[in-house]
């Protein structure tokens, strides 16, 4: 009991998981605008995951209709874009390239789609919403790809990690074709009897299936294979019976079909059969002299045949290979290495008999003429080369009687290079390194063909080496060495000479130089030499009286011996002589009577000047102003004048102007009136600060400060009062530091100032900072004159006792030494004196002129004396130099040396003695060009007296350099002397035109930036510096004066430099200066070129080596970044050029005529040259030859008769390379054969008579050398037999015209009677080539498609038999096509939406040219021709196609373009195209049409579109020409799918009008729909109008009142007024009735008027029309109680009433009263209802249904039509009289629709879900739902294929019960049932004693039922037996018995049968409406399992009854 609980609860369990599981996350919501609704779901709160969402919508007829459910995701990845991909589609089958297209959406826009192939790194897609990849599929492998595209949103949110947004399609790439290969056998293996052929057959997407055919591919057979999964490679094995073909060749073609449904064709080829001496040497012949490696041909034949032929030559033997019919043969003999005269050869042959012959001949040898010879063109012997890197070739040619192969070569000791080469040969040498000057050799060694090494042959030449080098330059003068830089200034009066070196490893021819200066200026010179010198020096005088000051430009000029030249370019600056020449200006003020303070003592007769160095004065003043002094100035000097104002200036400067407006000033000055000097005194004039010192040398005490005062007076204000300090230090000893030991020269210390006043001074001095000695402390006072006085401090330390080696001190002598200061001092510095260690003798009381001081001893001997120096009263002045009025600093031109008739400085002397002599001194700045210092005394015989006072004499002005020259006079009087000094600026005088030193910017350009005369502008590189000399005061900053990108400037000093950092052109290039004064200066404009390297040049044809005949094409390649001037090339090693035409692409072409040139070398050179004039050169080589091969036939010899295949030789020498032999068939009519080439060797051998060599007197060869030259032989010696058979050779494999786009291989068969053959093949024109050396009856050639252009090729083959005999050509065309057409389609563009008729366009590209465009606009499945420029030779063509997009429905399509090139491959393209030819649908359900409003208009429906609204906006028009705002005329809506728009008409007048609205998709599709509607503001809101009873209809007894209601406001209550009174009320029912139930209690007998009040929501009231009724309560009368007017009929309801008599109280008591009469009695009892009726068809006819007064009808609603039915009830009385009563019922049979729009199937939410939909019913909804479920909508509902789950108890039969539960499909017509049941022994005793045959107590099984027949008891009996049914099924069970005699489980069924009956049916339970019982026959087969002697059935009847319950 227990397993049977537990099996019940499991079919249970499963019924349910089968049945809807249940509400369980359900979000429903009833909408209140039924028609059309838009209502949002809050999801934010829900989990992610599936959902389902539908609508149920009921009608007020009871029909149900649900729309979706629709499966939903709320995903919060939403937001993600999504991708789909267009083409390809799933699992297509792709032959070529693809273009992947495909779409994105994203609520917010898509900005990127990004592709992935196969898991790769994605790529970007072309395009956003519409988006396409081109995919280029030939690199990729065969088979299935993956193609995964993900997008990036606008906002750059990437669904790349979110694999459910992206599209992701799998596709197969079928290119190549399945190939099949037999691997147990060879082609062309020979067999007989059974074989088995055993391969493999591959493709990368599978094999499907593979057959063979034997029969040349008439039929096929298939092969069964066997595919290993791992590698996906089949296997197969094919039994053969070769008994069953002929003999002979024998093909087995296969084919093998991949699963992608290519087909590709092999063959397999295979052979079926058996087969079985006059020896002579043709060549060489006798006594013929050989070399090398040579060929011996001859014959050996046999009538019979040759069954061995061997040969021997020297210690080589060998065999010959035989073949049939050929009785030639040939050997190559090679003798390379081997030092002998001779050799002898040997052939033996022996025949089939055994018979053996062998013939001898004695080959002479001579190995030298085996060599190559080399003759070297370039360099030619004793030639001469440069030495550049780079520009070393070598060029050459080599011949061979055999063919060069290569050439060896070295240059000088070098290594050895090798240059393959078959004749000319050029190859470039020391590319990277220069070569040096002198001679040098090349040697080149040539190899043939067979290795043979020639003679070497060497090329002696020079090489010129490096050109001239002219090392940097230096400046070598009387200052000195020095390096040239830009701009270097040189004094030309220091002897100055540009010096330098010029190199050349090769010689020098000459040396020149040019010096430049201003516009014109200029002086050349040039070096004397012998000539050749390898080193040259170079002096170029620069201080020639004919050379320029200032800027000057220096070239030198080297030539070498082979007129090369180098130049070197240098700016110098000679110092301009005739200007003074400062480092900066300035106002300088030096006359002696100027104090170093700038103290000046006024002198009206004498003013003091200055002078302004470094410029000209444009202006002068003092500042600030002062009454001491008045200016005067010219362009150099300036005088100040004393005015007659006493006392002191205020400190004062005189400011210059320059006439560079700079502002310069002088020192301080401070003009005096002329007074007496002020007066010193010093309270003390010495100090002894002598220290002691202890035994260690350590001070005693501390030394202390010294205190210095005094006072000073002056009758003017002091300008000054200062001290300074002057110390004589000491000398000590170095063992004994505190011993002295002497004194040091004085030392002066700095002015320190004082307050300027008279009165008391006091200062100190620290003593510590005293050295050791004696020093003075000087204090000077000045008020314009000076006057001092002193103190002398002695700082010496005492004497020490002893030496530090402990001696005794003897002190040093005291030493005297004099100070010359102010006054003149003299100090003793002593040891052993600390007193009277000083004196002075002041100034002003020596005598004028030099008196003689001295210091005496006591005894008056003079110790120590000094001459001092004292002005004398006298004046002296320089009064003129040269006749000019002297001033300070005036410029006087002196010329250079010593003058006889030198210019005179005038000096004048005022003195009150006779003027004895004059001293004079000139000095100034040591420089070249003069006299540093020169002096002199001028005698009192040369002074000249004025008067008795005024004294003059000259001084001479000779030897001077120029500059600024001091001149320091001293007169000499007996009354004292007189001295002044002054400044003169010494000059040179120049004429203008050598002088070029103007302020401004000297460009200094090197022959590093040359100048580019043509085109007026200096080149130069990247990084070079072109400089510019600024001849202003420097430093200067610079600056370009317009910036140019790529040019910077940097400033040095002077000088400027403009450094380009890219290549290119500047235009008016100009430098700003500013100098160190802040003055700008602004150069001349020039141009730059920047060209950092010479063009490259390319010689692109002819290729190197090239062999030619008489003409060829010129191509060059030339470029560079600024441009190509020219390009020129020569043929004849240079000596002319010709120039080269260029296409403006930078290709250069000429035509090279070389008709008139002899055979062999002829070299061609090409140079390119830039804008820049920078020259690039090109080299090769090419060999003319002329002259075709001489050639001789060797065998078969004269008068030979010779058939099949034989074998052929010939001996062909060249005089250039002998490169091909071929074969030429005869004509095949007029069409030509290709020739089949022929191997090459000592001798051209070949056999004839073969597949490809046919043997024919009309048979020719060719030969050929390189350049293609041929020698023809077609007349033959010998006699050919036509009639023996040929080899055939066939290409089986590509098939004729096959169009071949992958690797691929040529595969044919040879047949011949002779047996094996070899194979000859060549593609096109090529040369003929053999397939293999191995004779073979198939062949296989392996063609790489990259050997192969486009176009149309051929491949030739022919066989060569075993006999020599060629056959046949065979020529197979194909066609290359490297790559598939490619197309695109170009309009529209995959974003556009068209329709009608469109217009697509594109391009299509193949260098095959297109043959066809198709396009296919129906996904492939037809494709259709488009027109274009198709032709052959067009690569690119354009194409078109037109198409009324009407034929394709809407939505966005793939266009197919199919583009087929002129061979037919095809490239299979895709584009997108957006359709759209139907307009909007505007399903518009309000307004109706004809309808009328009184204000509001309310529109509601539906727009739908397949790609979307654009526009959406409303019209109202008045049909009566009324006038229409503006604002309501066109009223633009929202586009979008649901219409709720309401639309006030109050402003218009009352009146029709039309409503239309437009709605616009993107393809400008229209759709309009118009309504009529009325508007009447007058029109009352609501309508009430009564129905029922009639108008003066007369009631009785119980009535209903029955009306309809509309309004546009909802309606609360209906009211029945009774004359004017409230009667009763109501409310109005959901078809829009209402009913009013009345009975004689509410009204009285009479007329009474009805009305109908309705009360709506706004509070206001609507009456209906006025009727009345004649009411009596007497009478009969029928009433319908359950059923309003237009009530509908739902689920055949039963219609209910009731009838009767409404009898008066009066008669009813009367006839109930006792004697009452029988009438009255009758009369009463007849006031019964006889019958009740019913009418459909008002009364014309009726149906009785029933007999008393409560009636009830059934409306068959199901077998009526729908709409009103209107239903009159009559109730007749049995006296006769009737009462009537209607009412209407509504049949609506007529599901409502739905339309659920959002959300769609599989869309994804998040936060919210927008359901929209719209509702209709074609008579009156009752509601909308809507509901969001949680889970796929499958989960609430049955699968479709299942339509029931039952559970079923059955008792009896084979089981004693069973429990079990099936489903039924198909209508309930099938079921499937599992059960469990029992039958245990003891439950089997409990009925009979007998032993079963199985059983157990867990017994379990399977049903399969069908019904067979179906009974409804309906049908019989009427719908009210609708619940009754019976079924007749039969079926089969299956069952495990775990029991039973065997003691095994055993597995038995039966047929079975049975009878439900009865079924009842509940039909609106929704579960468990079924139930049943059933009686079950059963017939089980039953195996007999035990051994008995009687029979035991094995058939065995039972039967059971059973009980089913139907779940759902």
């Amino acid at each position: 009991m227990k397993k049977s609980v537990f099996f019940f609860s499991v079919l249970i369990v499963c019924g349910l998981s089968v049945f809807a599981r249940g509400k369980r996350d359900i979000d429903e919501r009833d909408v209140a605008q039924m028609d059309s609704w838009q209502e949002e779901f809050d999801i934010g709160g829900k989990k992610e995951g599936k959902y389902n969402a539908m609508v149920t919508v009921k009608d007020k007829g009871g029909n149900e209709t649900v729309g979706g459910p629709y499966n939903i995701f709320i995903d919060p990845d939403s937001d993600y874009p999504v991708s789909g991909i267009t083409n390809p589609i799933k699992n297509m089958r792709v032959p070529g390239n693809l273009n992947i297209v495909g779409t994105c959406i994203d609520d917010d826009g898509v900005d990127e789609v990004w592709i992935s192939l196969d898991g790769a790194e994605p790529v970007k897609a072309k395009g956003k919403e519409f988006w396409s990849y081109y995919l280029d599929t030939t690199e990729l492998s065969e088979g299935p790809h993956t193609i995964e595209v993900y997008g990036i949103d606008i906002n750059g949110l990437s669904s790349a990690a979110k694999s459910s947004k992206n599209a992701k399609i799998t596709w197969n790439l079928d290119r190549r074709l399945p190939v099949t290969e037999v691997t147990n056998l060879a082609l062309g293996t020979l067999v007989s009897g059974k074989i088995i052929l055993k391969g493999t057959v591959s493709d990368g997407n599978g094999i499907k299936a593979l057959s063979y055919s034997l029969d040349g591919r008439k039929t096929f057979s298939e092969v069964k294979i066997k595919e290993d999964k791992k590698t996906g490679i089949c296997t197969f094995e094919l039994p053969v019976n070769t008994k069953e073909s002929p003999d002979g060749a024998a093909v087995c073609w296969f084919k093998a079909t991949d699963k992608m449904g290519s087909v590709g064709y092999n063959s397999f080829l295979y052979f079926i059969d058996n087969t079985k001496p006059d020896v002579n040497i043709i060549s060489p012949a006798d006594d013929e002299v050989v070399n090398g490696r040579f060929g011996v041909a001859g014959y050996a034949k046999d009538t019979i045949g040759v069954q061995k032929l061997t040969w021997a030559c020297g210690e080589k033997s060998g065999e010959f290979e035989l073949t049939p019919g050929n009785p030639y043969w040939y050997q190559e003999i090679d003798t390379i290495g081997l030092n002998t005269k001779k050799v002898e050869f040997s052939v033996t042959a022996l025949d089939t008999a055994g018979n053996e012959v062998t013939v001898k001949k004695t080959i002479p040898i001579d190995q030298e003429l085996d060599k190559p010879v080399v003759t070297i063109e370039f360099p030619s012997k004793d030639g001469i080369v440069e030495g550049d890197a780079g520009t070393l070739f070598l060029r050459g040619i080599a011949t061979d009687d055999d063919g060069v192969a290569s050439v060896e070569y070295r240059l000088d000791d070098g290594e050895t290079k090798s240059l393959e080469t078959h004749g000319v040969f050029y190859v470039p040498l020391s590319e990277e390194n220069d070569l040096s000057a002198g001679k040098h050799s090349v040697t080149v060694i040539a190899t043939d063909i067979h290795g043979v090494c020639g003679n070497p042959v060497t090329s002696a030449f020079v090489s010129m080496g490096k050109a001239p080098a002219i090392e940097d330059g230096k400046i070598n003068s009387s200052l000195g060495t020095e390096s040239v830089f830009t701009g270097i200034t040189i004094h030309p009066e220091s002897n100055p000479k540009y010096e330098t070196t010029v190199l050349s490893a090769c010689g020098i021819s000459s040396v020149a130089w040019q010096l430049n200066w201003g516009d014109n200026g200029s002086k050349t010179g040039e070096v004397a030499l012998k000539g050749g010198e390898k080193s040259v020096p170079v002096s170029i005088a620069l201080g020639d009286a004919d050379i320029a000051y200032g800027a000057v430009n220096l070239t030198i000029t080297a030539i070498d011996i082979y007129n090369r030249a180098s130049q070197k370019i240098e700016l110098v600056n000679l110092l301009d002589l005739t200007q003074i020449n400062v480092e900066k200006p300035a106002v300088v003020f030096e006359d002696s009577r100027i104090s170093e303070n700038g103290d000046i003592t006024n002198d009206i007769e004498h003013p003091v000047s200055g002078y302004f160095a470094g410029g000209k004065i444009k202006s002068a003043s003092i500042v600030p102003s002062t009454p001491f002094a008045k200016i005067e100035y010219d362009e150099f000097t300036i005088k100040l004048t004393a005015t007659d104002a006493l006392g002191t200036s205020s400190p004062v400067k005189v400011r210059v102007i320059s006439q560079d407006n700079v502002a310069y000033e002088s020192r301080e000055l401070i003009f005096h009136s002329d007074s007496p000097a002020p007066k010193v005194a010093v309270d003390k004039s010495e100090e002894n600060l002598e220290q002691r010192f202890d035994e260690d040398g350590n001070p005693v005490e501390e030394l202390s400060k010294i205190k210095i005062s005094g006072a000073v007076s002056s009758e003017t204000p002091l300008t000054s009062l200062k001290y300074r300090i002057i110390t004589v230090p000491a000398v000590f000893d170095l063992k004994t530091p505190s011993l002295v030991t002497g004194a040091n020269s004085p030392s002066f210390g700095q002015f320190a100032e004082l307050p300027a006043k008279t009165g008391r001074f006091e200062f100190e001095i620290d003593a510590a900072a005293l050295r050791k000695g004696i020093s003075v402390v000087e204090v000077v006072a000045n008020n314009g004159k000076t006057a001092a006085d002193s103190v002398k401090i002695r700082n010496l330390p005492e004497l020490p006792l002893k030496t530090a080696d402990g001696k005794k001190i003897t002190p040093a002598k005291p030493v005297y030494s004099w100070i010359d200061a102010e006054d003149v001092y003299y100090v003793i510095t002593s040891q052993t004196s600390s007193s009277n260690f000083s004196g002075t003798f002041f100034r002003s009381e020596m005598a004028a002129g030099s008196p003689e001081l001295s210091v005496k001893a006591s005894d008056g001997k003079v110790i120590s004396k000094y001459t001092a120096k004292k002005a004398g009263s006298a004046k002296v002045f320089i009064s003129e130099i040269d006749g000019k009025t002297y001033a300070s600093g005036m410029r006087i031109a002196v010329p250079r040396g010593n003058s006889n008739s030198p210019k005179n400085a005038c000096v004048s002397i005022v003195s009150d003695f006779p003027v004895t002599s004059v001293n004079w001194a000139l000095s100034g700045e040591k420089i070249p060009g003069g006299d540093e210092k020169q002096s002199g005394k001028v005698d009192a015989k040369q002074i000249r007296q004025i008067d008795s006072t005024h004294y003059e004499a000259n001084i001479p002005l000779n030897n001077l350099p120029s500059r600024l020259t001091s001149l320091e006079i001293t007169a000499e009087t007996a009354g004292g002397n007189a001295s002044y000094k002054g400044t003169v600026g010494i000059v040179r005088e120049r004429d203008s035109s050598l002088v070029d030193n103007e302020k401004r910017i000297y460009w200094a350009p090197t022959e590093k930036t040359p100048f580019d005369t043509a085109n007026s502008r200096y080149v130069l590189k990247t990084g070079e510096k072109f400089g510019a000399f600024a001849n202003v005061l420097g430093p200067v900053t610079a600056a370009l004066s317009t910036s140019q990108n790529g040019l910077i400037v940097q400033a040095d000093g002077n000088f400027a430099y403009i450094i380009a950092e890219k290549e290119g052109i500047y235009k008016n290039v100009g430098l700003k200066v500013t100098d160190s004064q802040g003055v700008t200066y602004n150069s001349t404009l020039i141009e730059l070129l920047v060209d950092d390297s010479a063009p490259t040049v390319e010689i692109v044809a002819p290729e190197l080596q090239k062999w030619i005949q008489k003409n060829t094409m010129l191509t060059v390649k030339a470029g560079d970044l600024n441009g190509i001037e020219s390009v020129e090339y020569s043929v004849d090693g240079g000596r002319n050029w010709n120039p080269c035409k260029g296409n403006g692409t930078g290709t250069y072409v000429a035509a090279l005529n070389l008709e008139s040139f002899e055979d062999g070398i002829i070299p061609v050179d090409v140079f390119a040259k830039d804008i820049a004039g920078r020259i690039s050169y090109a080299r090769t080589v090419i060999q003319k030859d002329t002259q075709a091969p001489q050639v001789q036939v060797v065998v078969p010899c004269e008068d030979d008769v010779v058939n099949g295949e034989n074998l052929i030789a010939f001996i062909a020498k060249d005089n250039g390379h002998f490169s091909r032999a071929e074969y030429v068939a005869p004509k095949n009519g007029n069409a030509a054969s290709a020739p089949v080439e022929i191997p090459l060797g000592p001798m051209v051998v070949t056999h004839i008579g073969t597949a490809d060599k046919q043997i024919s007197d009309l048979m020719s060869f060719n030969f050929y050398d390189e350049t293609g030259n041929v020698e023809t032989i077609r007349r033959w010696d010998f006699i050919i037999d036509q009639k023996s058979d040929l080899p055939i050779a066939e290409v089986h494999m590509p098939e004729e015209d096959a169009v071949i786009t992958t690797d691929f291989v040529v595969s044919g068969v040879v047949v011949d009677d002779d047996g094996l053959s070899k194979v000859y093949y060549k593609i096109d024109n090529g040369e003929y080539k053999l397939v293999s050396e191995d004779y073979g009856t198939s062949f296989s050639i392996d063609v790489p498609l990259s050997t192969m252009k486009d176009n149309e090729h051929s491949v030739t083959v022919y066989a060569e038999d075993l006999n020599g005999v060629k056959g046949p050509e065979f020529v197979r065309n194909f066609k290359i096509s490297l790559e598939e057409p490619k197309g695109a389609v170009i309009t529209p563009p995959i974003d556009n939406t068209v329709r009608g008729w469109v217009k697509l366009t594109g391009k299509a590209t193949d260098k095959n040219g297109i043959g066809k465009v198709y396009i296919s606009v129906d996904n492939g499945n037809t494709y259709n021709e488009a027109t274009g420029n198709f032709a052959h030779e067009n690569e690119v063509s354009d194409w078109s196609y037109e198409f009324d997009t009407r034929v394709v429905e809407d939505g966005t399509h793939v266009v197919f373009m199919k583009v087929v090139d002129w061979f037919g491959i095809e490239g299979l393209y895709s584009s997108l195209i957006n359709i759209d030819n139907t307009a909007p649908s505007i399903d518009l359900e309000l307004p109706l049409d004809d309808s009328k409003t009184t204000k509001m208009l309310f529109f509601s429906g539906q727009t739908t579109d397949n790609i979307g609204l654009k526009k959406l906006y409303i019209t109202i028009r008045s049909l009566e020409g009324k006038t229409v705002s503006q604002k309501l005329a066109n009223i633009n809506l929202t586009p979008g799918e649901i219409i709720t728009e309401s639309i006030d008409l109050s402003s218009l007048d009352n009146g029709f009008y039309n409503v239309e609205l437009t709605g616009m998709d993107a393809a400008d599709n229209i759709t309009r729909v118009s309504r009529n509607v009325q508007l009447d503001k007058r029109a009352a809101m609501a309508k009430v109008d009564l129905l029922y009873p009639l108008n003066g209809e007369f009631v009785k007894g119980v009535f209903n009142i029955y009306g309809t209601a509309v309004s546009e406001i909802n309606i609360e209550s209906l009211e029945l007024l009774v004359d004017g009174e409230k009667t009763a009320e109501t409310t109005l029912s959901e078809s829009g009735y209402y009913k009013f139930n009345l009975s004689p209690e509410m009204l009285t007998d009479g007329q009474h008027k009805i009305q109908v009040k309705a009360n709506l929501a706004n509070v206001s009231t609507i009456m209906s029309n006025e009727q009345f009724i004649n009411y009596s309560s007497v009478g009969p009368w029928v009433t319908i109680d359950n059923f309003t007017y237009g009530d509908f009929a739902i689920e055949r309801p039963y219609i209910v009433g009731d009838a009767g008599y409404a009898i008066s109280e009066t008669e009813l008591v009367a006839a109930k009263a006792k004697g009452a009469q029988k009438e009255m009695k009758d009369a009463a009892l007849a006031k019964t209802v006889e019958k009740v009726e019913i009418s459909f068809n008002n009364g014309k006819s009726f149906e009785e249904i029933s007999k008393t007064g409560k009636w009830r009808y059934r409306i068959e609603n199901e077998d009526i039509t729908e709409g009103y039915h209107f239903m009159l009830v009559r109730a007749t009385m049995k006296n006769g009289e009737t009462a009537v009563t209607r009412t209407i019922v509504q049949v609506d049979k007529t599901k409502p629709t739905v339309k659920l729009i959002s959300p769609g199937e599989g869309g994804r939410f998040n936060q919210s879900i927008e359901f929209s939909g719209l509702a209709h019913d074609d008579v009156a909804l009752k509601s909308v739902s809507l509901a969001l479920r949680k889970g796929d909508k499958s989960s609430y509902e049955v699968p479709a294929f299942i339509q029931g789950l039952y559970f079923d108890w059955h008792f009896w039969g084979a089981t004693l019960f069973d429990i079990g539960a099936g489903l039924s499909f198909f209508d309930d017509n099938v079921r499937l049932q599992v059960q469990w049941g029992q039958f245990t022994q003891t439950q089997r005793e409990m009925f009979t004693k007998t032993n079963q045959r199985y059983g157990g107590d867990s017994v379990f099984g399977a049903k399969i039922l069908a019904n067979v027949a179906y009974i409804p008891f309906m049908y019989f009996l009427g719908r009210d037996y609708e619940w009754l049914s019976a079924n007749v099924t039969v079926g089969a069970n299956f069952t495990r018995f775990n029991q039973g005699q065997s003691g095994k489980p055993q597995v038995l069924s039966a047929l079975l049968a049975q009878i439900e009956f009865p079924r009842v049916t509940f039909a609106k339970q929704k579960m468990f409406r079924t139930f049943s019982i059933y009686t079950e026959g059963q017939l089980w087969f039953i195996p007999t399992d035990v051994s008995s002697d009687v029979d035991i059935d094995n058939l065995v009847p039972q039967i059971s009854v059973g009980l089913r319950v139907n779940v759902f």
